[in-house]
C-alpha cells in the first residue's frame, strides 16, 4: 500500500459578494463613536458560489501533485453530488461523513477597498466533535498514512482527532494547524495538540495570538515542544524554523503584474496541500515548502481555493528556480 496523506478540516461552500462603498465610510458613528447600526449595501457583482472549506482546499492543491490523499470531514446532503464528485475526479479519496443538513458555507463581502466580513456557517460541520476517524477509515490506512494535518476544528474535535491518529500511527507527521481557532484553545489543550505533533503552520497573525495567549514563543514551540514552526508571510514568502536552522521560502511571482487580481482566499490551504503532497514525493520540508510557495502563488490568481491548475512536474521544475 502507497503512503498517502490524511487531512482533517472543514468543508464548505464559500459565498462571495462584493460591495461598493467601503465598510469604514457607510458605518453610522456619532462624535467618533459607533451607535445603532442598521445597514445595506449594494452588491457590485453577482453573488459568486465557488467550492471552499479548508480541509477540501487543502485536498484539492494535494491531488494537483500526488492523489494519495484521505480527507475526513462532516458533510451535508448536497456535498457528494457536487464538490465530493469534483474531487473525487481528481483522486481524492472521500472519507466524509454525511449528516442531513446542509454542508458548511461561508459568507464572505468584500469592500472597495478589499476588506472582508466574514459569516461562518457551519451546518454539518457542527458534528465533526463527535467524529472519530476510525469510524470511516481502517486502523491499517491510518497507519499507510504518513502524514496527517489537522485544520481548523474545534479544540475539542482537533484534540480528540490527533489522538485517534496517534492510536494508530505514532510515527507519522503531525501538522498542527489551529488556524483562526486559537483564540478557542485552552492553553493546556493547545500544548497537548502540539506534544501529539510533529509540526506547527500558522500565519504572522496567528503566531502572535500564540504567544499572546499561551505564552509560547517560537523558540519555545521549537525546543521545549520539540516542533518544527511554519509560518506563512503572505506575499512574502515563508519562513521554516527547524531545530537547526531557519530558511526563508520567497513567494512565487512569476507573471503576476497590476492587471491581475489578487485574491488571497484559500492560499494558506493551496500552500499547505502542496507541501504534504510534496512530501510524498520525498522532498524535505524546505524543498517541499517551496513548492507550496508556487502552488500558493497561482492560487491567488483566482477566486477560492479550488480553480488553480498545474501538475506534478511543473510544479516541481517552477518550485526549483525559488
Amino acid at each position: 500500500m502507497e503512503k498517502s496523506s490524511l487531512v482533517v478540516g472543514s468543508i464548505g461552500f464559500d459565498h462571495i459578494i462584493s460591495i461598493i462603498p467601503s465598510f469604514k465610510q457607510e458605518l453610522p458613528l456619532d462624535n467618533g463613536e459607533l451607535n445603532k447600526v442598521n445597514m445595506t449595501f449594494v452588491s457590485s457583482t453577482d453573488t459568486k458560489i465557488i467550492y471552499g472549506g479548508t480541509g477540501s482546499n487543502i485536498a484539492y492543491s494535494h491531488a494537483l501533485i500526488n492523489s494519495n490523499v484521505l480527507l475526513f470531514s462532516a458533510v451535508g446532503n448536497d456535498f457528494k453530488s457536487t464538490m465530493g464528485r469534483e474531487l473525487a475526479t481528481m483522486g481524492v479519496d472521500d472519507r466524509t461523513v454525511v449528516f442531513d443538513r446542509d454542508t458548511a458555507r461561508s459568507l464572505q463581502i468584500t469592500d472597495s477597498a478589499g476588506e472582508q466580513m466574514i459569516v461562518w456557517q457551519p451546518n454539518a460541520y457542527e458534528h465533526i466533535g463527535e467524529l472519530s476517524l476510525n469510524e470511516t477509515i481502517s486502523s491499517t490506512e491510518i497507519e499507510h498514512c504518513d502524514q496527517a494535518i489537522f485544520s481548523p476544528g474545534t479544540p475539542q474535535s482537533t484534540i480528540k482527532h490527533l489522538k485517534n491518529y496517534r492510536v494508530a500511527n505514532d510515527n507519522g507527521i503531525a501538522y498542527f494547524d489551529p488556524g483562526q481557532m486559537v483564540n478557542h484553545y485552552s492553553k493546556e489543550i493547545f500544548e497537548e495538540c502540539c506534544k501529539l505533533s510533529n509540526v506547527i503552520l500558522a500565519n504572522e497573525v496567528e503566531m502572535s495570538k500564540i504567544e499572546k495567549a499561551f505564552g509560547f514563543s517560537i523558540p519555545d514551540l521549537q525546543h521545549n515542544l520539540d516542533l518544527d514552526v511554519i509560518i506563512t508571510l503572505g506575499d512574502a514568502g515563508s519562513k521554516i524554523l527547524t531545530a537547526n536552522e531557519v530558511i526563508h521560502v520567497i513567494s512565487y511571482t512569476e507573471g503576476i503584474d497590476d492587471s491581475i487580481t489578487l485574491e488571497g482566499t484559500g492560499a494558506g490551504d493551496a500552500y499547505r496541500g502542496a507541501l504534504l503532497g510534496a512530501r510524498n514525493h520525498g522532498l524535505d520540508l524546505v524543498e517541499a515548502a517551496k513548492v507550496g510557495s508556487v502552488i500558493g502563488g497561482l492560487c491567488v490568481r483566482h477566486p477560492g481555493g479550488q480553480l488553480h491548475k498545474i501538475n506534478w512536474e511543473h510544479a516541481k521544475e517552477l518550485a526549483q528556480k525559488l
